[in-house]
């Protein structure tokens, strides 16, 4: 397809999605790719000589179709394309040095950012359990086997979970380096999965979320509320931990579209606990917007909520602590099944699985928003409490059992 000369049928291209690949008739390389709507890159294809004085294909993104003019990409690409015929080197510099810390920041800033929600996620990720590992080694050095070490580390330091996590982000980052001529051929590619996963059921019994929420007593307060909150409401941990104290008002939680799965706006009706968890929470943090923040020693505060790692590690901590391991001594439950403990207990009090969906905010779609939705979306939120009150009273009967 032809790339419009003018700049508002490319804005109405990028606008309305319709994806594709559209070629410009002005610069030889340059094209538009749209992926969604809104979602547009400038691109420019080139060639350059590779190892063995063979041709190597490249393509570079110049930016995005919402920030740069089509004459602004076209500029770009004719500059990138001179420097690269009359130096014969790669503009964008000399990457035989480039380290792997180095090469994931490129990524993260021109790639990720720009087409990954969870780019923030991936740089935590990769700053926990990678970076320490393999950030200062060279890419070009970087061979399969010496990559397929480094994961089986990560395999025995961790989980079969995380290891296929920490496989699938180094194979985003270096088949986006070889797709952009960074490196010749990606190291992880054909490598195995180090771990065959299989679809998650489980569910923590009644004696464990005893000993669970009583052993809370003994983690930092900030990391006991937000694990109590995912307790009490089943919802998604990135949901709780990056909350707004403006999201809340009294017995109403309304979470905006843009932090949900679905990116469609979820509301939460607090039964009692939940909402002096988070008057106490506010509390604790006047000072900030976030109602788990993100803090420094000493407790000085940092403008960005707390790191999902946090809790999940102070959750993994917990779990080999009371037993929950499985025969390698590493925990058999993770902070995720929370939720599907607690949908597997309103079910179990006779909660319709139609209300289990709205209170934790399954089968919500991005086209539902609309008249519909408004009319709707605090439909059912008395019942919604009154089934997380429920769930509440079994919880502190199940917390009161004898041991």
């Amino acid at each position: 397809m032809d790339l419009p000369s003018k700049q508002r049928d490319v804005d109405r291209l990028v606008a309305t999605g319709e994806v594709g690949t559209y070629k410009s008739g002005k610069v030889p390389g340059l094209y538009l790719e749209v992926i969604a709507a809104g979602v547009g890159r400038y691109k420019v294809r080139f060639e350059k000589v590779g190892g063995r004085a063979r041709r190597q294909q490249g393509k570079h993104t110049l930016g995005n179709a919402k920030i740069i003019t089509i004459g602004q990409a076209e500029e770009a690409a004719r500059t990138f394309l001179a420097t690269l015929q009359t130096t014969g080197k790669d503009p964008r510099g000399d990457t035989s040095a480039l380290t792997i810390g180095e090469l994931f920041q490129r990524w993260l800033t021109t790639y990720a950012q720009q087409q990954r929600k969870k780019w923030k996620d991936d740089s935590a990720f990769f700053t926990r359990h990678i970076e320490q590992r393999l950030a200062r080694r060279a890419v070009n050095e970087l061979s399969k086997r010496a990559l397929i070490e480094v994961l089986d580390d990560i395999h025995l330091a961790t989980t079969g979970y995380v290891v296929n996590d920490a496989q699938r982000l180094l194979s985003a980052v270096l088949n986006w380096a070889e797709g952009e001529a960074i490196i010749d051929v990606s190291p992880a590619r054909g490598i195995p999965k180090r771990f065959k996963e299989t679809a998650r059921d489980r569910v923590l019994s009644h004696d464990e979320l005893r000993k669970l929420w009583l052993a809370l007593d003994g983690v930092p307060l900030r990391t006991a509320r937000a694990i109590r909150l995912l307790i009490l409401l089943g919802l998604r941990e990135g949901e709780v931990i990056g909350a707004q104290k403006d999201e809340i008002a009294g017995e109403v939680w309304t979470l905006p579209g843009e932090r949900i799965k679905a990116q469609v706006p979820h509301v939460v009706a607090l039964p009692p606990m939940a909402q002096q968890i988070i008057t106490e929470a506010c509390a604790a943090y006047p000072a900030s917007p976030w109602l788990f923040p993100a803090v420094f020693a000493g407790r000085k505060l940092r403008d960005k909520p707390m790191n999902r790692s946090t809790t999940e590690h102070e959750f993994a901590n917990l779990a080999v602590k009371l037993g929950m391991i499985d025969a390698g001594g590493k925990p058999n439950t993770g902070i995720h099944d929370l939720r599907r403990t607690v949908a597997t207990n309103l079910a179990a009090l006779g909660v319709a699985p139609d209300l289990i969906g709205r209170i934790q905010g399954r089968g919500l779609k991005s086209g539902d928003v609309g008249v519909n939705w408004i009319y709707n979306r605090h439909a059912y939120v008395a019942e919604r409490r009154a089934a997380l009150e429920r769930w509440q009273e079994k919880l502190m009967e199940i917390v009161a059992q004898p041991s």
